[in-house]
């Protein structure tokens, strides 16, 4: 099921974005910052997806909510179309795993790299700076990408040192 999940995701993700490349009112970069603000919002509020995904209201009524969102959000026109072909189709519920993967759409198409740091302790603000402008030098000299994101975290069982995971590669 999670792996049918993630080819719906970013089925919709991926049309999302070229719709949005072929619309050209909305930069992708600029949707994906929306999207992300709703899911805040989508995750915040269990009113809103009671009453949006719930069979016991009408698709009429439920739809009607939902463009209310989405314009007091300032959605464009082109996104506010999205969610409401997702309302339409029943993926709504899906929304948290299509907002992910159009996030990772719009990175890979910006050159954008993901990178997991796992340390064993906690690591001082001047030092991340520091390794992260080091890993950033190398990954822009290698022409591998326009930037990257850094998330870090800690594992005790680490014995030292650190765990780079970037994209899909890891190295220890």
């Amino acid at each position: 099921m999670a792996k049918k999940l993630g080819k719906l995701a970013n089925r919709y993700a991926r049309a999302l974005y070229k719709t949005l490349l072929e619309d050209g009112t909305t930069r992708p970069e600029d949707a994906a910052g929306m999207i992300e603000g709703f899911a805040a919002i989508w995750h915040k509020e269990e009113g809103l997806q009671n009453i949006v995904l719930s069979p016991m209201f009408d698709i009429q009524k439920r739809s009607e909510v939902l463009a209310e969102v989405t314009k007091a959000a300032g959605f464009p026109a082109m996104l506010q179309r999205f969610f409401q072909v997702l309302l339409e189709r029943d993926r709504l519920a899906y929304f948290p795993e299509i907002a992910a993967a159009f996030r990772a759409v719009t990175d890979e198409a910006a050159g954008v790299v993901k990178v997991q740091v796992t340390t064993a302790r906690q690591v001082a603000a001047d030092e991340r700076g520091a390794i992260e402008k080091s890993i950033g030098r190398q990954l822009q000299s290698g022409g591998q990408t326009a930037g990257a994101v850094f998330n870090w975290s800690e594992d005790p069982a680490l014995i030292g040192g650190a765990r780079l995971q970037i994209g899909d590669r890891v190295i220890d």
